[in-house]
């Protein structure tokens, strides 16, 4: 048999690159309320060629516009689009998104305090320690709970206390 043996080689690439998802939106639909902007922000920004669109749907009216940067605009009608997000990468890999994007009304809001006070024997907190650097968050949520990703609300405070309390804007757009 060795003479008649005959030597085979083959070769396979294996080329590795992640998932298209888009960030800071956990869930596969983004939630705004009227007339509001959101950037959409994936992990190939920089790194392949995004194209976006609005699927459009024959029976209804879209109630968002995308721009070809990823900006996201909603109108003042509540309803259902459905964008698709294209990533084409340099070597030769595309991948579609296809996301629902929900406009709806804010129907309440939630504010989360940072640092979280622990308390002894679970006791109320009768007051707040005098000095204490606060970090309130509001968070927009919608009939079902669902937290906003963005929304067009202008958040005014006002204190009781203007000897005792300094209030100002925090370093992202929702806290105080």
């Amino acid at each position: 048999f060795s003479y008649m043996a005959k030597e085979l080689t083959d070769e396979i690439q294996i080329q590795v690159f992640e998932k298209l998802v888009i960030l800071g939106v956990e869930v596969e639909q983004i939630l705004m309320s009227t007339n509001s902007f959101f950037k959409v922000q994936t992990n190939r920004d920089g790194a392949a060629s995004l194209t976006y669109r609005v699927l459009d749907s024959q029976d209804k009216v879209p109630v968002v516009e995308i721009d070809e940067s990823g900006h996201l605009s909603s109108h003042s009608q509540i309803g259902l689009s459905t964008i698709e997000i294209i990533s084409q990468e340099s070597f030769g890999i595309n991948q579609t998104l296809v996301v629902a994007v929900k406009v709806a009304p804010i129907s309440y809001l939630r504010i989360s305090m940072n640092p979280i006070f622990h308390i002894q024997n679970h006791e109320p907190l009768m007051a707040l320690p005098l000095g204490i650097t606060l970090s309130l968050t509001i968070h927009f949520h919608d009939n079902y709970g669902d937290t906003f990703h963005s929304q067009n609300s202008m958040l005014h405070f006002a204190v009781n206390r203007d000897d005792f309390l300094q209030v100002g804007k925090g370093t992202s757009n929702n806290t105080l």
